[in-house]
């Protein structure tokens, strides 16, 4: 079995990538959130670092089989969230895991996004950055927790005598 230094080590560890998923996947909401409402009410978006949000907002590619990406972006913020919350709350780490696999969606589906502005729309949007910015963080802490995760789990089957 693990120590008791090394099991608080690894209980502050996924508490810190859980508010990470939480706080990221938050800041998602809110951006998906934005660029839905100014899809349905027509307006173009402000563009606060770059320019081309209405462009790329307004463009064929802003809508996949009816939905506006907006929403589809909600939707997979919005699932990180709330799974992130509940192994949170009922401390599973295998969520988290499953999580960290999950947000390689969230990071193919901005690499698409990214390209397509880019090289076919050739215009930026801040708010889909922004978002790109966001599945690339949660990639990321996905694979540091989920490299740990493994790790430790070999480590305690290993102690137990239940690895090879």
């Amino acid at each position: 079995m693990m120590n008791k230094t090394d099991d608080k080590i690894w209980n502050k560890f996924f508490v810190f990538i859980i508010i990470l998923f939480m706080v990221l996947s938050f800041v998602g909401i809110i951006d998906s959130v934005f660029l839905t409402v100014e899809h349905f009410k027509g307006n173009p978006a402000l563009c606060l670092l770059v320019e081309g949000c209405d462009i790329v907002l307004t463009s064929q590619y802003s809508v996949i089989l009816g939905i506006p990406v907006p929403i589809l972006g909600f939707l997979y913020y919005f699932s990180i969230f709330c799974f992130a919350v509940f192994s949170f709350v009922k401390r599973k780490e295998i969520v988290l895991k499953y999580l960290s696999v999950f947000s390689i969606v969230g990071f193919l589906m901005s690499i698409w996004f990214v390209y397509l502005q880019i090289f076919v729309i050739k215009a930026l949007c801040t708010y889909c950055l922004l978002s790109t910015f966001l599945s690339v963080s949660l990639l990321i802490f996905g694979i540091i927790f989920f490299v740990n995760f493994r790790k430790r789990n070999d480590g305690i089957e290993k102690i137990q005598g239940t690895k090879e």
